[in-house]
């Protein structure tokens, strides 16, 4: 039977929305620094993965989707039960790997909320297009660019009304007059939950640069995993990726734009491909596919991904098989003079 996406896509939507202003308004507060920096790192991690088991429980769909993309072989399948408490707990006690979770998920969390604030506001606009269809010049006309632009100036409206910053607010209400949006439509937003979304992105994005700093210090103590700051292309801009080798699990990649930590970093360079930027789940689970290759002792592991014509391929098997950062860096030198592939 034909999966209706559309349908379930829609559904996802509404449920998302009403679940994740829920969390924010009645829970949002386990995600301040204060809070958060209590708890051990598992039971900060059990907070990530029920929150994203409360929030977004469509995960399971989108990880779906994104593995049909691939040759059936390859696609990596969840159980019926699966639950995001059970990739915590196979991560338990090995801190790098927990860290990398935490970077992870959090980063997710935020983005969700990000995702809710454009559906937010598209649906808002679909609402007054419907009061309005009687008079042209007062229909909304966005596109996606768009009303990711508008999610982030109300986004900013509320965070600096939030800080007591009266400038700043009124630079964003500004900028989203400047698009027809009016200071009833804020307070539609209000009345939402934009503003516990904005709260929890902030928070949950506070948390991700904490981890990462903490990760770091883990990493550079450690030095097994290969790791550090990539470069990577977005259109004409430039920007900055933190990428870590997780061993058994895969690559793990998110933006960052501190400046401390890009100077953390700055020693670090990573120069091995960027496997999947648009991961849905960091899990230590494999496609039949990757386990033909686990199968082989080290050595033959390494000659024969080195034949696959696809290098991210090669490398995202290399980390699923728990190669480390000397056995990885093998998988890129050639037999007679040690050159990079």
């Amino acid at each position: 039977m034909r999966i209706n996406y559309k349908k379930i896509n829609r559904e996802m939507r509404m449920e998302k929305t009403s679940r994740a202003v829920d969390f924010f308004r009645k829970q949002g507060y386990k995600f301040e620094l204060k809070n958060y920096k209590m708890l051990d790192n598992m039971d900060r991690l059990n907070l990530i993965a029920g929150t994203l088991e409360r929030i977004f429980p469509g995960y399971r769909i989108d990880f779906r989707k994104f593995e049909e993309k691939k040759p059936e072989a390859k696609q990596i399948e969840l159980d019926y039960d699966f639950d995001l408490h059970e990739i915590m707990e196979s991560a338990e006690g090995i801190p790098s790997t927990e860290k990398a979770l935490e970077i992870f998920y959090s980063n997710r969390i935020a983005h969700t909320c990000r995702d809710v604030q454009k559906q937010m506001l598209s649906d808002m606009f679909t609402e007054k297009n419907r009061e309005n269809a009687g008079y042209k010049s007062l229909i909304y006309h966005f596109d996606g660019k768009e009303i990711d632009q508008i999610a982030k100036s109300a986004h900013r409206y509320f965070i600096a009304e939030s800080n007591m910053n009266t400038k700043a607010a009124n630079i964003a209400q500004r900028q989203l007059a400047k698009n027809g949006i009016t200071i009833d439509e804020i307070e539609i937003l209000r009345k939402r939950g934009y503003d516990a979304l904005a709260k929890g992105y902030v928070d949950c994005m506070a948390i991700k640069d904490e981890a990462i700093a903490e990760s770091i210090k883990i990493l550079k103590e450690d030095k097994t995993q290969s790791f550090g700051l990539a470069k990577v292309k977005n259109g004409k801009r430039e920007e900055n990726v933190f990428v870590i080798d997780v061993p058994c699990f895969g690559q793990m990649s998110v933006h960052i734009y501190d400046e401390k930590l890009i100077t953390l970093l700055s020693d670090n360079e990573y120069r091995y491909p960027i496997c999947n930027a648009d991961n849905v789940l960091l899990i230590d689970k494999t496609s039949e596919y990757q386990e033909s290759f686990m199968l082989q002792d080290t050595p033959e592991l390494i000659e024969s991904l080195r034949k696959l014509k696809s290098r991210r391929e090669a490398h995202e098997i290399a980390v699923k098989a728990g190669l480390q950062k000397d056995e990885l860096e093998m998988l890129y030198k050639t037999n007679d003079e040690g050159d990079e592939r």
